[in-house]
């Protein structure tokens, strides 16, 4: 069990980056200017050749030989042995540096609004860096030794419940029961939730592909002898990258990156506590909302709005690999071959349409419309009387609408070609552009989102929706019974753009 180190700061960046403790790798360099940093090394060559020396005389066989050679010789290997150590100094201040850089980088993005492939996000910039400081200050690695702190570990398990959608409720929701019990999560360096977050967002940055030692044959000749020492530098190139990527990682959401190697790591730790994936998914937050008090779900959104805005400030744009040495797609490839240039202003719709597999999709929505008082057909069917009863109202019957589909149900993609208001308007997406990060980018940043709440990638589109400060979501709509009054034959939403975030209609997808 380690000891308790007191916490060292680096100038302004007090609140977000401490002296990490014990095993943690360092993320922080002493506040010191250049003459400082060079008064050091040559303290700390003089200290290294004083002591050389006195080693030297301790009167061994080497010691003895190394006395006997000429004065000229055992200068030349002195001066060797100082130019040795001045470098290993020199490039350990330089890891130190570039971990600094990285943090630096994240404290910046704070001072600037959020952009997603050029498209401002509505949310207040000042609404956004009040939030941020407020959770970096309530990091629990900052205030706690590992020996008092509870840890729970995420990526130990191969395989997980449902696929990118559930997974990212998963992970959201161990960053909440982390929260809610005064724990830190901890992610397993190669596990599923860093290979799906690298897969979309924080791309490991590097190129190199090559994992672990390098693979060569050295058969005596100069060709293979360079290779190796090729392989090699490449191999030491993504060691760095995934270290700069880890202080990244650790900084932004105040998790804990565990290797495999790293044994000793757990054992540091107060407790260590595993949950499924299904255990996280059906996890739900304890908050009461009564007719005078909702700051309990006002600080469920808000927390979970800034984990997803955290995400989505360090969005991939096809730079880097994620965990698995696969290169990343760029999560503007949608808006780029549908809008070029016009990307950042165009306003356009997004109909998201989920089917879910006919009848347990038709079970999934017909619940929440219970518990909602939302059309229990609508969202699935998504016929173009419905599409109209949004768009027109706002306005967006004439600017281009993107189709987004499972293909499990050709039949409403023709529906809405056929008609004459919104035919001419539907898009579909170039296949060579689409993916799922470009998809879900996409709809995130469009001007208006029609989706299906029992979906749990319409939900996570809802919620970033929500995070970066959209307010036209559309899941949760009813038609006014035939023959009443001036309603007559409209739609209207039963709940409001936060609904999705909401328990007590949505459950476990909350």
């Amino acid at each position: 069990m380690e000891t308790k180190s007191n916490s060292k700061y680096y100038l302004s960046v007090s609140a977000v980056v401490p002296k990490r403790q014990g095993g943690l790798r360092s993320s922080y360099i002493p506040s010191s200017d250049n003459v400082s940093v060079a008064s050091s090394l040559s303290s700390a060559a003089s200290s290294v050749q004083s002591r050389a020396y006195q080693a030297i005389r301790g009167g061994s066989e080497t010691a003895r030989k190394f006395f006997k050679l000429p004065p000229k010789i055992r200068k030349l290997i002195l001066f060797s042995l100082l130019i040795l150590i001045a470098t290993l100094v020199t490039q350990n201040l330089q890891r130190e540096m570039q971990s600094f850089n990285i943090i630096a980088a994240e404290l910046s993005s704070i001072d600037k609004p959020i952009s997603i492939c050029d498209r401002m996000a509505p949310i207040s910039h000042e609404e956004d860096i009040r939030i941020t400081q407020k959770y970096n200050s309530q990091c629990m690695m900052n205030k706690s030794p590992p020996q008092n702190t509870t840890l729970l570990l995420l990526g130990s398990e191969k395989s997980t419940w449902g696929r990118t959608g559930n997974n990212l409720i998963e992970f959201l929701h161990a960053m909440q029961y982390a929260k809610d019990n005064n724990m830190i999560v901890g992610i397993m360096q190669v596990s599923w939730p860093t290979y799906m977050i690298t897969q979309m967002w924080m791309s490991i940055q590097t190129n190199v592909r090559n994992r672990g030692n390098p693979e060569c044959i050295d058969d005596g000749t100069i060709q293979s002898a360079r290779a190796c020492e090729r392989a090699l530098v490449r191999s030491k190139q993504r060691v760095q990258a995934i270290d700069e990527w880890i202080t990244l990682f650790e900084s932004s959401f105040c998790i804990k990156i565990l290797s495999e190697t790293e044994d000793n790591d757990l054992s540091q730790y107060k407790q260590v506590v595993t949950l499924s994936t299904k255990d996280l998914f059906e996890y739900q937050h304890e908050y009461t909302v009564t007719a005078t008090d909702n700051s309990g779900f006002r600080e469920y959104v808000e927390y979970q709005s800034h984990i997803i805005r955290t995400l989505f400030k360090h969005y991939n744009n096809g730079i880097g690999i994620n965990m698995h040495n696969e290169p990343v797609g760029d999560m503007c490839s949608v808006l780029n071959a549908m809008f070029g240039k016009d990307k950042d202003t165009i306003m356009y719709s997004v109909i998201h349409s989920r089917s879910l597999e006919g009848l347990p999709g038709q079970r999934m929505l017909a619940k929440i419309a219970e518990r909602s008082g939302c059309d229990p057909m609508a969202a699935l069917d998504m016929n173009p009387h419905y599409v109209k009863s949004v768009l027109k109202p706002a306005g967006m019957l004439g600017y281009p609408i993107i189709f987004i589909t499972d293909n499990q149900r050709p039949e409403i993609l023709q529906k809405l070609l056929e008609d004459v208001q919104l035919g001419p308007h539907i898009r579909l997406i170039p296949e060579e552009a689409s993916w799922l990060g470009g998809d879900i980018t996409t709809a995130i940043m469009s001007t208006v989102f029609i989706g299906n709440p029992a979906s749990t990638l319409s939900g996570f589109i809802a919620k970033s929706r929500v995070a970066l400060g959209y307010k036209t979501n559309y899941l949760f709509r009813r038609k006014v019974d035939e023959g009443t009054q001036w309603f007559e034959g409209k739609w209207f939403d039963v709940c409001d753009h936060e609904c999705i975030f909401n328990k007590n209609v949505m459950r476990s997808m909350a």
